[in-house]
């Protein structure tokens, strides 16, 4: 296992073998995705050494797959992190999953039972997550790796619906659920903690992790997938996946992380939103965003850092930051949008309004209060302040010798 921690959030990659654990960090740069360390994206390998692994990783035969819940019709900044992995071990030349999981609703870390949605919401969601990885791959692609003559393998997303559509539930129980012992599975942090606390966790809640690692069941079995990328949080049910693996198959296997909610669909984040979400990151973590989150080689990393040490006014990583994630997340268009806004914002520049599409300019104002009105042949620009309820009318005065004044 390899773990990557990201404030409090850990990523952790199973792979086949023993029960031991080593901390610290590992991936890229001079180290493969072992040197990934330097970006801070590992903190623990389990197990601590593995033969097959390491010739996985030499021969590029490894197979690898990260795990996304379809509660939302979009990814958000946490699941960028699992999307990152994914891609660094593609650059690598491995073999890369996005699987789509159980509709349930992941309950670890969560005090409260999840509402269950219907299936017209999670096929909606399914879609969204997924024009959500296959633009970031494409953007990656075309924008980051821009290596022509040396095209990546492509990822391959799944519905794992497909592992079930054909399963009865009796099948269920009888191929799958009879590797289950109950105690181990009562005994996951997410299962005890509510049991302590005395809250309601349904059998549906508490059979997720079953389904997970019969997720990576049938990966290993169809794509011989034996790495996860996982976090904290997935802990216990990375471990009930290796599990049943060894049981099945007798052979052991590999993890992910999440969090936050800025999201990867442009129709619920805006390019604008998320480009100004990371130009706002504060000086202590702008480092270690720029290494987990991005491409830029650590070298250049260093000088931006250095600068930012000399002229911190110039925001120098902050916007190398904002600008090489918004055109991973919503290429080139986005990036252009998100400026756009910027500059008209922030840099007195309300000329660029009239180069910009309608939707574009509700899309930089979502949020903000707007009025509609039908406006009059001759109306002055006072009237109209005035009828929009910029000011009130004891400050028409004001406002008046104000408009002279430009």
């Amino acid at each position: 296992m390899l773990k990557f921690s990201s404030s409090k959030r850990i990523l952790k990659l199973y792979f086949k073998c023993s029960n031991s654990i080593i901390k610290r960090n590992s991936s890229s740069e001079g180290g493969g995705i072992l040197g990934l360390s330097k970006r801070g994206f590992w903190n623990d390998r389990y197990p601590p050494s593995n033969l097959d692994f390491e010739q996985g990783l030499a021969s590029k035969s490894l197979t690898v797959y990260g795990g996304f819940d379809p509660t939302s019709d979009s990814l958000h900044i946490g699941n960028l992190m699992v999307i990152n992995a994914l891609i660094h071990f593609q650059r690598e030349g491995y073999s890369v999953i996005a699987l789509e999981q159980p509709r349930i609703g992941d309950p670890s870390g969560k005090k409260e039972e999840r509402t269950l949605l219907d299936n017209e919401i999670i096929d909606k969601n399914v879609n969204g997550i997924k024009e959500n990885i296959e633009r970031i791959f494409s953007n990656h692609m075309k924008y980051i790796w821009k290596k022509e003559e040396n095209l990546l393998k492509p990822v391959k997303i799944i519905d794992n619906m497909k592992f079930y559509k054909k399963m009865s539930v009796f099948d269920f129980f009888r191929d799958v659920a009879k590797y289950f012992g109950i105690g181990p599975l009562i005994g996951r942090s997410f299962v005890k903690s509510r049991l302590t606390a005395g809250e309601f966790i349904s059998a549906a809640e508490f059979s997720y992790q079953i389904f997970q690692a019969n997720d990576w069941l049938k990966l290993y079995q169809k794509f011989n997938c034996t790495v996860q990328v996982g976090g904290s949080d997935q802990m216990g049910n990375i471990q009930t996946g290796c599990d049943l693996i060894k049981k099945v198959e007798n052979f052991r296997v590999t993890g992910k992380s999440s969090g936050s909610p800025v999201w990867l669909n442009p129709h619920v984040t805006s390019p604008f939103e998320f480009y100004q979400y990371f130009l706002r990151t504060k000086d202590s973590d702008v480092e270690k965003y720029l290494k987990l989150l991005t491409f830029i080689p650590l070298s250049e990393i260093q000088i931006a850092m250095d600068i930012h040490k000399q002229r911190p006014e110039q925001l120098k990583p902050q916007k190398r930051l904002a600008e090489h994630l918004t055109i991973l997340v919503h290429g080139e268009s986005g990036l252009k949008k998100a400026k756009q806004g910027t500059e008209i914002l922030f840099g007195g520049n309300s000329g660029v309004l009239a180069d910009m599409e309608a939707d574009d300019v509700i899309d930089l104002f979502r949020g903000a209060t707007y009025k509609n009105l039908l406006l009059k042949p001759g109306i002055t620009v006072l009237d109209l302040a005035l009828m929009a309820e910029c000011f009130s009318t004891e400050s028409k005065r004001n406002f008046s010798a104000v408009v002279k004044s430009y």
